[in-house]
């Protein structure tokens, strides 16, 4: 049996803190919009990713800690003996520099494509169950994940396998 680990792309690439974030925003950091393409260290990812490609290859990876709202440096490690390495992400396929190359880098792709309404009642679910009131949930929601979700749905290359939503 191969030993599978698994690499949360998106979230496992060096995504910036709130004092790097502030180099980006010199308003009020409330308005910073994290998960946004741009506060994420592609490049970091794709250099991160090539060097785990050969099978064999062993390295850390950085991990983001939803209940701490920040990403662990090292936070994972790939051992050398992974023969199988799941890389998970919403911006993996997205056609724009740096991000395209990614699929060069990985044997097959799969896509998930729920509709927008599906999208919505799960990311609602999920800023609930983090606490949020149903406004606040809301308004991450409406005003940024969806916006993402639509840019990931509109922008990204085809997937080897894309699975749409029958319902």
């Amino acid at each position: 049996m191969a030993h599978v680990s698994y690499l949360e792309s998106t979230r496992a690439k060096a995504q910036l803190n709130r004092d790097q974030a502030d180099q980006f925003y010199t308003g009020n950091l409330a308005n910073f919009a994290p998960g946004l393409t741009h506060t994420f260290d592609a490049d970091v990812f794709v250099a991160t990713l090539r060097s785990l490609r050969p099978v064999g290859s062993a390295g850390a990876v950085p991990l983001f800690d939803r209940s701490q709202d920040q990403t662990v440096p090292a936070g994972r490690t790939v051992a050398d003996s992974v023969g199988i390495l799941v890389v998970e992400g919403n911006y993996l396929l997205l056609a724009s520099q740096p991000w395209q190359q990614v699929a060069s880098l990985l044997d097959a792709t799969v896509a998930l494509r729920p509709s927008l309404g599906t999208l919505e009642q799960r990311l609602m679910k999920r800023w609930r169950a983090h606490g949020l009131s149903p406004q606040m949930a809301y308004g991450k929601t409406h005003g940024n994940d969806l916006n993402n979700a639509k840019r990931v749905l509109n922008e990204s290359a085809d997937a080897t396998l894309t699975l749409h939503q029958l319902h």
